[in-house]
């Protein structure tokens, strides 16, 4: 009966994390893409270590490992990437309990272009720590259309050319910016803002929203029978 319980209680316990790396340029630490053998400890895949590692942010989506309730930890550097769901498989989970974290390494500075998510119905992802600068073409620095559950938090966004957020329908719900930093966005005065948001229960809180060329939040929609309700804004500066 014991060992009955035991089997029983280790099939309904969630499955653990698994932690992969990313790290700009791997090889000059001696590891390949997608080994096995990375140490996080030691930055290096020269012994000791068992974990994932990829060469680029590209490589590690498109190895659609990550999935519900994974991390995917991103060391140093300025990937000059564009995370896309319109040219890779974007990890969701189903609830924020099992969501997954694309995140920069604690205590680092990790830099990307943009996040774009548009045609997946991506929802229950996390975006942790990382700094989004989009001052290399003409769209925003975060593009959220038809997704839900996404959330932001300790971001920097920066430097786009036109909203650095922007939740352009109804639909764009649940949505979250949490102790992000959102600053010098837009280049259209009256039309480019720190975030553009036209869907509905969203929330963005303890942000500091500043020096964006038009409003630092604008919630509006103007769409023909679409609306933009419940938004919660709190404890932003």
């Amino acid at each position: 009966m014991k060992r009955l319980l035991f089997v029983l209680l280790c099939l309904i316990q969630p499955a653990l994390a698994t932690t992969r790396y990313v790290r700009n340029g791997a090889g000059s630490s001696g590891c390949s893409n997608a080994g096995t053998n990375y140490n996080q400890t030691n930055d290096n895949c020269s012994g000791g270590g068992t974990s994932t590692i990829y060469t680029s942010i590209d490589n590690a989506l498109a190895a659609n490992t990550t999935v519900a309730g994974d991390i995917l930890d991103i060391r140093t550097g300025n990937y000059a990437y564009t995370i896309s769901s319109s040219t890779r498989t974007i990890p969701q989970g189903t609830t924020w309990a099992n969501a997954p974290i694309i995140r920069a390494h604690t205590g680092e500075t990790v830099t990307i272009r943009r996040v774009g998510l548009f045609t997946q119905n991506v929802k229950f992802l996390i975006f942790e720590n990382l700094t989004i600068d989009n001052n290399f073409s003409d769209d925003e620095a975060v593009y959220l259309n038809q997704v839900t559950n996404i959330r932001f938090t300790g971001c920097t966004i920066t430097r786009a050319r036109r909203q650095g957020v922007l939740l352009p329908h109804a639909g764009d719900d649940f949505n979250q910016f949490i102790n992000c930093n959102i600053h010098t966005n837009g280049t259209i005065l009256g039309q480019d803002h720190g975030l553009y948001i036209s869907g509905s229960n969203n929330l963005v809180s303890n942000c500091l929203v500043h020096d964006n060329l038009g409003y630092g939040i604008h919630n509006w929609n103007g769409f023909t029978g679409e609306s933009s309700n419940n938004n919660t804004f709190r404890n932003n500066k």
